[in-house]
């Protein structure tokens, strides 16, 4: 049995007591050339191990390796020939841990082992916690400082490569499997959280192996904000939606009504008219009707692109769209002009204050207006130089989920200003409570970053404001 032929991983099995008769042999020319040194740091030295360890050995606590076999056959050539005869096997670490574990299993039962796992387990967490959390905070800031000094270009793709898989195999929300039924019913093909251009879909419905109707679904209540921030967002879809097909369509199913014990949440009617000016059409799941027809619209598109059920649907949208806006025209013109009349909350008046400091005339809250249909409240308004500015206020948190909807919200109200309001205002996003740690970051954070043109932070707010109007 050559040692040689061996990876050099692999441990010896000497017979029993001829380990130390190896370690024996070898300790004779070192003694008879080295008398000052002992024995074991000499052999330590050459095998770099520790003299402890070369002990270990010699007592056959542990067994050698092959690699330190050759290694110690440098001092005694000679004994190449007798020590395969030493030799019993040669085995993997891998074997000899499993004949090591079954040993233990046979000799001990389950109960005592686990015991034994349980108290060395609480050894090893009290000593941990001793250390402090700051340790290990400490450790991970490091650990993803490295990771991202070393995979400085990869680490934004792999986060939203992962994000991607993490969608396909998301389960049905309730809205998503109700959506499920009606495609079956209508017998409409379709796949559920399709990936396409870094964006993943909750409907996907295909023409011809082309994807060509996309569907996305909420089961959010409507409320206002939370709508500003899936308007940004469906846009920036659309967009993506048209680069893969030049005549795709987008559905956006939402409830159009939220019940509450205070009141009930009915879906804005300038929102659904951005969305229809956007070409993105809205379908509620609480107006059967609708359901309906969209169900229709798929059915008919991906057997005909140029169908009339569309131009039907849009139709009817519209009609629906003008009878709400006149049961509820004055009621959202009152509601804004409340808004702009109510007081500045805590961060509000920071920000005012700051302002006037800066002698840039800040109007306060301010209502933007469209065809006396559509209306926003400016947090704050300014004018320099027949430039127009809006200023808009949200708050930092210790929940990053948290202030990335936050940071959505503003970014979609960006958006709606610059689109549909006025494309020449400016728009500035002040993130207030900056001692808080957490970060904005994700898609709804580069679309702030895209749609404002200005984002900074209370500590920085003068510095920032006076380099931006410059």
């Amino acid at each position: 049995m050559k040692l040689e032929n061996f990876p050099q991983n692999y441990r010896v099995c000497f017979r029993r007591g001829f380990q130390r008769k190896f370690m024996n042999e070898i300790r004779k020319p070192i003694f008879s050339q080295n008398s000052d040194t002992h024995w074991t740091l000499i052999v330590a030295k050459k095998l770099r191990k520790n003299p402890a360890t070369i002990y270990d050995y010699w007592k056959e606590n542990h067994r050698l390796g092959v690699r330190e076999c050759l290694l110690l056959l440098e001092f005694f050539p000679i004994m190449k020939n007798t020590i395969n005869d030493w030799i019993e096997d040669i085995k993997s670490p891998s074997e000899l841990r499993a004949k090591s574990g079954y040993i233990l299993a046979k000799r001990y039962p389950k109960e005592v082992r686990r015991k034994w796992a349980q108290k060395a387990g609480k050894i090893s967490g009290a000593k941990n916690l001793l250390k402090g959390r700051e340790y290990f905070v400490e450790i991970g800031k490091l650990g993803k400082i490295a990771t991202y000094k070393k995979y400085k270009d990869k680490t934004s793709e792999w986060g939203l490569k992962g994000g991607l898989k993490i969608a396909e195999v998301q389960p049905l929300t309730k809205q998503e499997k109700k959506i499920v039924d009606l495609n079956k019913k209508f017998d409409i093909t379709f796949k559920t959280h399709y990936s396409l251009r870094n964006l993943n879909f909750d409907f996907v419905y295909f023409s011809q192996d082309k994807p060509l109707i996309f569907e996305e679904v909420t089961d959010e209540p409507p409320y206002r904000g939370y709508l500003f921030q899936k308007l940004v967002d469906l846009y920036e879809r659309l967009s993506e939606i048209k680069k893969i097909n030049p005549n795709g369509i987008l559905l956006f199913t939402l409830r159009f009504k939220k019940r509450t014990s205070k009141c009930d949440i009915i879906v804005p009617v300038d929102i659904i008219r951005f969305l229809l000016e956007l070409d993105i059409i809205p379908v509620f799941m609480d107006i059967k009707r609708m359901v309906e027809k969209s169900r229709m619209v798929i059915e008919s598109t991906l057997e005909n692109e140029n169908s009339k059920f569309l131009i039907e649907l849009k139709d009817y949208i519209q009609d629906f769209v003008s009878t709400e806006f006149e049961k509820r025209k004055n009621r959202k013109k009152a509601m804004s002009i409340r808004e702009m009349k109510s007081e500045f909350n805590e961060n509000e008046e920071k920000v005012h204050n700051i302002l006037m400091e800066l002698q840039l005339n800040p109007k306060g809250k301010t209502i933007l207006e469209k065809n006396n249909e559509a209306f926003i409240v400016l947090d704050n308004y300014f004018e320099l130089n027949r430039q127009r500015y809006s200023v808009l206020v949200t708050t930092n948190t210790k929940n990053s989920y948290t202030l990335a909807k936050r940071c959505g919200t503003v970014a979609g109200y960006c958006f709606a200003i610059k689109k549909f309001f006025d494309p020449e205002m400016k728009c500035i996003t002040i993130i207030m409570n900056s001692k808080e740690n957490s970060k904005p970051i994700g898609r709804h954070f580069y679309y702030l970053r895209k749609y404002s043109d200005l984002i900074t932070v209370e500590d920085n707010l003068k510095i920032d404001l006076q380099k931006f109007l410059r």
